[in-house]
């Protein structure tokens, strides 16, 4: 029942267009001059709203990035080079919250 749930939850998150993203003010994101903002604002707002890095660790975030490499690849959606994956997860990953 709770992967169902899970499930669910992400197909009504993902992609669904990018008015979500105007209602958060780049100002709220760490470093929002950085390139690494800018990254995160270019390829993730194709589908979803930016998220903050606060909602990972710095651990978990590589897997995340590459799991949302593998979904812009497979909606056709051009995907990041190794050099963007790199300083986007290094951003994402010193503006993570604290491990528990």
């Amino acid at each position: 029942m709770h992967r169902r749930v899970l499930l669910v939850s992400l197909l009504l998150v993902g992609c669904t267009g990018n008015d979500d993203v105007e209602k958060v003010s780049e100002s709220h994101y760490p470093q929002p001059s950085s390139h690494g903002a800018k990254l995160l604002k270019h390829f993730c707002s194709e589908c979803h709203a930016p998220p903050f890095p606060s909602i990972h660790t710095a651990e978990e975030w590589p897997n995340v990035v590459l799991r949302m490499q593998q979904h812009r690849v497979s909606k056709v959606l051009t995907p990041m080079t190794k050099a963007q994956i790199q300083e986007l997860t290094a951003y994402l990953q010193h503006n993570a919250k604290d491990a528990s």
